[in-house]
């Protein structure tokens, strides 16, 4: 877990490192070209195996938990409960994030301004693949 994600890093997008990750008016989280991205507070849940711990995030800007909106198809804010996730390494320090049990994961459609994090069956591209930054 170490290398994937930890407290205080933001979320980077490994096909769209452009965009920068926080909260939008309606609760979505939602990638943009300019500005700052929300911090986010990781906390283990428990340790899977060698490719994936659960853990809960809480975009600690806006102090709602993240979470997949099955019916809306996107992630988005919660409080007070959290949901748990599963992060899971793919190669390096790119990774998925997901629901646990579920073969859905977080991908964004296209890089454009103002585009939320979806969820879903996972494209063919590297649109799911995300790794941890500095916050900016």
């Amino acid at each position: 877990m170490s290398n994937m994600i930890t407290t205080g890093e933001c979320l980077s997008n490994v096909m769209y490192p452009n965009l920068r990750f926080r909260m939008s008016k309606d609760n979505v989280f939602t990638g943009y070209d300019a500005g700052p991205s929300d911090s986010l507070e990781v906390v283990i849940q428990r340790n899977l195996d060698d490719q994936g711990v659960s853990v809960t995030i809480l975009d600690t800007t806006v102090q709602l938990y993240l979470g997949n909106d099955l019916k809306e198809r996107e992630v988005k804010g919660f409080y007070p409960n959290p949901q748990v996730l599963q992060i899971c390494k793919v190669v390096d320090k790119k990774f998925e994030i997901r629901s646990p049990n579920v073969n859905e994961v977080w991908f964004l459609k296209d890089g454009k301004d103002g585009t939320p994090v979806s969820v879903g069956q996972a494209p063919d591209n590297e649109s799911q693949y995300w790794t941890a930054v500095e916050c900016k």
